[in-house]
Parts: C-alpha cells; structure tokens; sequence
C-alpha cells in the first residue's frame, strides 16, 4: 500500500495583542468598534453581536462595582429567505424585521442559536462594561435627533436610525480597517479567537482572571 500523501494544515492567523490595540484605537466607526469589542471580549460570533439587544446586557452601577457585568446571548441575526422560514420551527423565530423595499424574497430576522449550548451568559471586563454605557448614551443622542423617524428596536448594534445592522456592513467596515492600517487579513470570525489574548492584555497579564473570564482551561 503506497504511503499517502501527508495532509498540510495551515494554522489559523490570528491578531496579537498589538494588532488588536492598533485596530481599536485605528477604529474610527463607532459600529465596528463596538462589535471587535464585544467580538474579544465576548468571543461572541458576529451574528450573536449584532443581534443582541440592551435587554440583555447587565452594565448597572451595581453590575460593574460587583465585577458581574455580563451579557446573555439567546439570540442572533441572520438573513433568511422566505421560502426557507415556511420550514423553520416557529419558536426559533424571535422577530421578523420588515424589508425596506418592496418585493424582496428575504427577510432579516432574530433568531434562536442553532444548539442549546450556544445560550450562555457571559462576563464582560469593566472597559468594556463602561465603553458600552458610553455607546448606550450616544445611541439615546441620536435616537432623539431622529425622533419618530428612528426604528426602536433595542439592538446594542444598529445602523444610526436604529434598523438591524447586517453582517456585510460590519465585515466591509472590518475589511477597509485592516487595509488602511496595514493589518493580516483575518477573517471577523477569527476575532473570537483572539479573545485571550485580548483579556489578557486587558488584566495585565493576570491569567487567573483571564481563565474565569473566557471558560478556557
């Protein structure tokens, strides 16, 4: 039997700690920021971060002070043709947002994650508590310059008249950043897996805290 040929696994690239401190403080759309945020943080995947709503994150006074911050992830935008949710479970469907434009065969709509284990509650270190009180704040700013013009949705990330904010507007803003600050071309999934590195940074190279924090071993 002839020797077969030895599979080549290329290993994933992530960001190092540096890359991910140049890419936030390069980061100047508010949207993006807040999702690469919660993306290191949280390990969130995109889709849980811009379907998740303020109902859901614990960011009081009382939260932070008590190291308890947290968000709780039960839900996550995706686009879905129609056709395709007449065979979807009705309770998997949280919210069907209206289409914009007449005559469209898809709809943006809130979901439940595909396996139970995907429904967790998860801790948020305090910079990063405090940075969404302050996108909380600026969110209310506008929301009050669009008065009845603005969608109420609740989502933690919108477009400025508070509409669902699709994946492909988050990922395009992620590919122009890279570009502009010379960064490796990862992928905004792969985010997640900077997580550690990111906390770590964040507790000053406290792995024992980072260790609570992420779940990790």
């Amino acid at each position: 039997m002839g020797n077969r040929p030895k599979t080549a696994y290329k290993k994933r690239e992530i960001w190092d700690a540096e890359m991910i401190r140049t890419a936030l403080d390069g980061c100047k759309e508010p949207k993006l920021y807040i999702a690469m945020n919660l993306a290191f943080a949280c390990s969130l995947r995109l889709g849980e971060i811009i379907g998740l709503q303020w109902d859901n994150v614990h960011i009081s006074d009382s939260d932070i002070a008590a190291d308890g911050a947290h968000v709780i992830i039960i839900q996550e935008l995706s686009r879905v043709s129609k056709d395709a949710r007449q065979f979807m479970d009705e309770k998997d469907i949280i919210q069907v947002f209206p289409s914009m434009m007449n005559g469209t065969s898809t709809n943006l709509i809130l979901k439940t994650p595909k396996t139970e284990s995907s429904v967790r509650k998860v801790w948020l270190p305090k910079t990063v508590a405090y940075i969404l009180r302050k996108w909380k704040e600026e969110q209310e700013e506008v929301k009050s310059f669009f008065g009845d013009e603005y969608y109420n949705y609740n989502l933690v990330v919108a477009l400025p008249n508070g509409r669902p904010c699709e994946s492909r507007v988050i990922e395009k803003e992620f590919n122009k950043l890279k570009e502009k600050l010379n960064l490796p071309n990862v992928v905004f999934h792969s985010l997640r897996h900077s997580s550690t590195t990111y906390k770590l940074k964040l507790n000053k190279g406290d792995i024992k805290a980072t260790q609570g924090d992420t779940g990790h071993a």
